[in-house]
């Protein structure tokens, strides 16, 4: 059992039956997955640099990425359809925890002057990086890293409520509003 799971168990959910009493177990709120999704402006000029967003998720998530699709042509945009612009990778169980470790402990003790974080009425948390070389993974390859290229972390939960979901951040150290 790693760290997270354990938090979770033995201390996550203790707090939470003791602040909110939950009618039965399954409205205490769980982090269900962690969505990552990459994309690159300029993609639409040129098919070739979805590589970069590709291989970037690849390299933080351990996991084949699935390329995005767009769904119908926008003249104004210059977009065809079926054309890829972006990358995305959905994390659950192990791997889910392993990111949200790696974020928790190593990418926001990086980050300098970060605003508080906001949920959603949904109960999910969007958090958007321009700085991949945040990432430990992808600081020696930064000469690849082109400068257009961001990340947009989706912390999704059981779908429960936005003040549960605040509760469980808060307890894994986010800093959420």
């Amino acid at each position: 059992m790693d760290r997270f799971n354990y938090w979770y168990k033995r201390v996550l959910t203790h707090d939470f039956i003791y602040k909110q009493l939950p009618k039965n177990s399954h409205e205490i709120p769980k982090m269900k997955k962690i969505i990552l999704k990459s994309s690159f402006n300029a993609v639409t000029d040129d098919i070739k640099n979805i590589v970069f967003s590709y291989t970037i998720l690849k390299i933080i998530s351990n996991q084949k990425p699935k390329i995005c699709l767009s769904k119908k042509s926008i003249s104004s945009f210059k977009l065809q359809k079926n054309t890829p612009l972006g990358s995305k990778v959905t994390l659950r169980k192990t791997q889910k925890n392993i990111l949200l470790n790696l974020f928790i402990t190593i990418v926001l003790s990086r980050i300098q002057n970060f605003p508080l974080f906001k949920v959603t009425q949904q109960g999910v948390l969007n958090i958007g990086i321009s700085q991949l070389l945040l990432f430990p993974q992808l600081t020696d390859k930064f000469e690849q890293i082109p400068q257009g290229l961001g990340l947009t972390i989706t912390f999704d939960n059981n779908g429960i409520r936005s003040n549960n979901l605040k509760i469980l951040l808060s307890g894994f150290q986010l800093p959420v509003s």
